[in-house]
């Protein structure tokens, strides 16, 4: 009679199977592999002069040069002429056509950004902005698929971000006044800090 031990052991084995393989499922998207996420934006947005950027959520992934991407993997950029203290955008009109906002309404999900360094700053649209390091972030149309970085240096005015705000290819010297929190957010934490106008 050592069947009926067995078969609740057989089910809590399978059971924890069943477990594992879907949390490895779900680890296995988001920002961990860029490759197979979707490119942004359609034809008919980009015609019309939008781009849809999929909001609530910033990671540190791997780029052609920088370290902050989008949850579908895209690299986030800065523009040199914004302003930080306040936060504000300068890319408006054309130029958010071509360098498309990051927007964020509520409180992003974060993986491996520093909560402290990431807040929002209002558009003339009255969307919300995502910022990191005070710096408002953006997506270049240009780049069509996950990981590409076509937008770096363009202008002399744009540059990939790294994960503490600063230009990627920069290094990584964070404003004292703004410094990191000590541990970074794990992906779904929170964080909405500052809204600048």
């Amino acid at each position: 009679m050592t069947l009926p031990r067995r078969l609740p052991r057989v089910a809590a084995l399978t059971a924890a199977a069943a477990l594992t393989l879907a949390l490895s499922a779900c680890s296995a998207g988001g920002f961990t592999d860029a490759r197979d996420a979707a490119p942004v934006g359609t034809a008919a947005g980009a015609a019309a002069g939008t781009t849809t950027v999929p909001t609530g959520g910033l990671g540190t992934g791997v780029t052609a040069v920088g370290t902050v991407v989008t949850t579908d993997g895209f690299t986030v950029y800065r523009f040199a002429n914004d302003r930080t203290t306040p936060s504000a955008s300068t890319c408006l009109g054309e130029c958010a056509a071509k360098w498309p906002p990051v927007k964020g309404d509520g409180q992003p999900a974060l993986q491996g950004i520093p909560t402290g360094l990431v807040g929002t700053v209002g558009r003339p649209d009255g969307t919300q902005q995502l910022t990191l390091n005070g710096w408002p972030l953006y997506r270049y149309a240009g780049d069509t698929r996950p990981g590409e970085a076509k937008g770096e240096g363009v202008g002399g005015t744009w540059a990939a971000m790294g994960a503490n705000g600063t230009p990627a290819a920069a290094g990584p010297a964070a404003s004292p006044a703004t410094a990191p929190d000590s541990q970074p957010a794990g992906f779904g934490a929170a964080a909405h800090h500052g809204t600048g106008t």
